[in-house]
């Protein structure tokens, strides 16, 4: 008798581990992850589904100083786009060390006003000289459906010119606008 009420102790306390996991956290209506997961969205167009069936992934390095207050408010740039609410997921992330610059390493298929918010909300900070990288490929991680901001391996490039930021800031850019702004050498 012991053991079973035992073996039910250890099946309960399971289950409310797993939802305490499973727990959704969100701000401004953007669904927020500690730890991503990903499938293979097969013969769909975006190749990669995220936690919560999201499409792009907003990674963020906690180790930026006043990470608490850009998240708060890049997350509530984002919320005013509705679709963002059902498309973006967030990911704080926490490395060892803080990077000595922050990078921003963007998806070539993020939706360019989710990279525009982004490049607003860090914009804005002084002295903040971003460098910017596109990744074109998933590397089984689905990167081209990710933003990393503040990435763990630094690209080496050079910071942007405050003209190309103004350039990328740009309403209406098409995809390929976009991409070949931060790719070019402007």
């Amino acid at each position: 008798m012991n053991i079973r009420v035992f073996g039910l102790i250890l099946t309960v306390a399971s289950l409310v581990s797993n939802l305490a996991i499973a727990e959704e956290k969100e701000q401004f209506g953007i669904k927020i992850a500690e730890m991503i997961s990903l499938s293979v969205n097969e013969g769909q167009e975006l190749a990669y589904r995220f936690n919560f069936e999201r499409t792009y992934v907003i990674a963020m390095n906690t180790k930026i100083p006043n990470s608490e207050t850009l998240k708060s408010d890049l997350l509530a740039k984002l919320a005013k786009t509705r679709r963002f609410q059902d498309e973006v997921l967030f990911h704080p992330f926490t490395p060892t060390d803080l990077p000595e610059t922050i990078e921003i390493a963007i998806g070539s298929r993020v939706p360019v006003a989710a990279a525009q918010c982004v490049l607003l909300e860090f914009g804005d900070l002084p002295n903040f000289k971003p460098v910017l990288t596109v990744m074109r490929d998933n590397d089984s991680f689905g990167n081209t459906q990710r933003i990393y901001i503040g990435g763990l391996r630094p690209q080496g490039q050079t910071p942007i010119s405050r003209k190309k930021l103004k350039l990328l800031l740009t309403p209406n850019l098409s995809q390929r606008e976009f991409l070949t702004i931060i790719e070019s050498d402007q």
